[in-house]
């Protein structure tokens, strides 16, 4: 291909780093780096998803047959529009379940409330790997409109069950940043919003990069350029909340110490 790029994935067997299976080539097209902006493995690595400045999300299960080798599940995922994984921002988000047949993936150029304002979506596979389908799960997670551009879903995280999303984005208001956490209800078939945003008090790229614990009821949340330790200026550091009676609360602050 011409810079469609490719997937890799290798497994540590006996000492060693061995390639599973064979080796996962995006659509040919000029620039479409599969791959290279947005990949992620499950929780025990037999499904992979990338994604593509082409427009497109692929995702490969491994399958212990004959071949042992990757196959697709379901087809490519595409975009309507221009904005899906906006070239506007160097991320290129995109996250699994433990089980890998739930993933999210944003949209952070998307305009529907506002300039570069984002969205995010999520989508479940049914079916089995030969002849299943992703699907949207729930509505789609617009980025709200704020004092600048918001590049909802710049960074995100999936919980382990796929049922809980955490987005955000440290672009929002001058590199404050922020994160919003939601909750997929089934009775209702869509997200609610588990307590209130998660916003910082200083322009210190709040959110650049989070994790959540696997029930999604804890979240870790880097600030790249904190002060807080009191070391050094941009010293940075992580912040840990924890979702309590409703809210987001601040349970502790972990400073760099380079």
């Amino acid at each position: 291909t011409s810079q469609g790029g490719s997937i890799l994935v290798y497994e540590y067997t006996n000492g060693a780093l061995v390639q599973k299976g064979s080796t996962i080539d995006g659509n040919n097209g000029t620039n479409h780096l599969f791959g290279a902006r947005g990949m992620v493995l499950n929780g025990d690595g037999t499904v992979v998803a990338g994604n593509s400045e082409g427009g497109y999300v692929k995702v490969f299960k491994y399958v212990e047959d004959s071949t042992n080798d990757w196959v697709q599940m379901g087809s490519d995922l595409t975009s309507n529009d221009s904005t899906l994984l906006s070239i506007n921002v160097a991320s290129r988000p995109i996250s699994l379940d433990d089980s890998g047949t739930v993933f999210a993936v944003a949209s952070t150029g998307d305009d529907t409330t506002g300039t570069d304002n984002g969205k995010v979506e999520v989508y479940k596979f049914t079916g089995d790997v030969d002849t299943g389908s992703w699907n949207q799960l729930g509505s789609t997670i617009y980025g709200v409109q704020r004092s600048g551009s918001t590049y909802e879903g710049a960074t995100l995280k999936l919980s382990a069950d796929g049922t809980i999303l955490a987005t955000g984005s440290w672009y929002y208001n001058s590199s404050y940043g922020y994160i919003r956490v939601f909750k997929y209800i089934e009775a209702a078939g869509d997200w609610c919003q588990m307590g209130a945003d998660i916003q910082h008090d200083a322009a210190e790229n709040f959110a650049r990069g989070f994790d959540m614990s696997s029930d999604g009821k804890t979240l870790a949340v880097g600030i790249a350029n904190s002060d807080k330790g009191q070391v050094r200026n941009d010293e940075g550091g992580t912040e840990i909340f924890k979702y309590i009676n409703g809210q987001w609360v601040s349970v502790d602050y972990i400073a760099s110490t380079y």
